[in-house]
């Protein structure tokens, strides 16, 4: 039995699974909006309130995990652990609770986030772009085999860009000017540091995963802009409908955004909208397959031999 639980800078997820027949069959998933990245563009650090609701969380993992006798585990923790500058103290109290976790570098997050939608996509000799905006971070892949022809990570998130301001606790208006300082940024980031190997590869297909393509997804379906693919004119219907209700309090009112991502959709909007622009994409499917299953099928193919295994702690999750 399997179990991957990936610490993103967003959301935690956790995904448990065993193999039937040969086959992968997932038993339980769970995630939670603990938004780590919180404040960590101002001060460097995960933030006290953060680090009680990752590890609420974490508890909340450990007790699923108890109920199932798992063989093969594997945490993974992205752009948050990466960068902040408590992030020792963070995994050192994680690993106690019974989670060891194997921080990943950006190009490795790429790449398992492109296993995991290459590897559940119809097979195709199209050449595919995979992306995913994060919470911290956004991840590209390009390829159309199983492994990937270029990958690239920037410090571009959901969390890490939006205002200071935490839009959860405190109101916060919505203009177009919030929306266009965004996309500068992003602009700007994309054009000084994503690799400039990338504009000479070609792609027939464009796939976006994780929590931001899947918010955007759901907002521009449930408001029949779109039958969920994202594109640039959807996107601006979409901004010009979030500038009319003014201010995250409003959002309520917004058809198919759930409350816990009221506060990332005015950055997550800026985000996409600058990667389609700066890349000149018409328009971007949704997957709702992500890092964790890309870490999932590593960890099913080579077992105890995965880079990323970790014994569970005796005293931890299987205590």
């Amino acid at each position: 039995m399997y179990a991957v639980l990936d610490i993103g800078s967003n959301s935690f997820h956790m995904v448990i699974a065993e193999k039937r027949n040969g086959k992968l069959v997932i038993l339980q998933t769970m995630n939670s909006k603990v938004q780590l990245a919180e404040g960590l563009m101002q001060t460097g650090k995960i933030s006290k309130n953060a680090r009680e609701r990752a590890f609420a969380t974490l508890k909340e993992f450990r007790l699923a995990l108890s109920k199932y006798p798992i063989t093969y585990f594997c945490a993974v923790g992205t752009s948050t652990l990466r960068e902040a500058r408590n992030a020792a103290r963070f995994i050192e109290e994680a690993k106690a609770m019974g989670f060891p976790i194997n921080v990943i570098s950006g190009m490795e997050e790429a790449f398992y986030i492109y296993q995991g939608v290459h590897n559940f996509l119809p097979v195709s000799d199209k050449q595919r772009l995979i992306f995913d905006v994060g919470g911290g971070s956004t991840e590209f892949a390009i390829g159309n085999k199983a492994t990937p022809l270029f990958m690239d990570s920037l410090p571009i998130g959901c969390v890490t860009l939006r205002s200071s301001n935490n839009a959860e606790q405190k109101d916060e208006k919505i203009t177009h000017k919030t929306l266009a300082k965004t996309r500068r940024k992003v602009h700007e980031m994309l054009e000084h540091k994503l690799n400039s190997d990338f504009y000479a590869l070609e792609w027939d297909e464009v796939y976006a995963t994780s929590g931001t393509a899947k918010m955007l997804s759901t907002v521009l379906r449930e408001n029949k802009l779109t039958d969920g693919v994202i594109t640039p004119k959807a996107l601006l219907t979409l901004e010009d409908i979030i500038v009319d209700l003014g201010a995250t309090s409003a959002l309520n009112q917004l058809t198919g955004l759930k409350a816990n991502r009221r506060s990332v959709i005015v950055s997550g909007l800026a985000i996409m909208q600058s990667i389609m622009d700066h890349l000149g994409m018409d328009h971007v499917d949704y997957s709702d397959v992500a890092l964790r299953e890309g870490v999932l099928l590593g960890l099913e193919k080579q077992g105890k031999d995965f880079p990323l295994y970790s014994l569970i702690s005796s005293e931890g999750v299987n205590a």
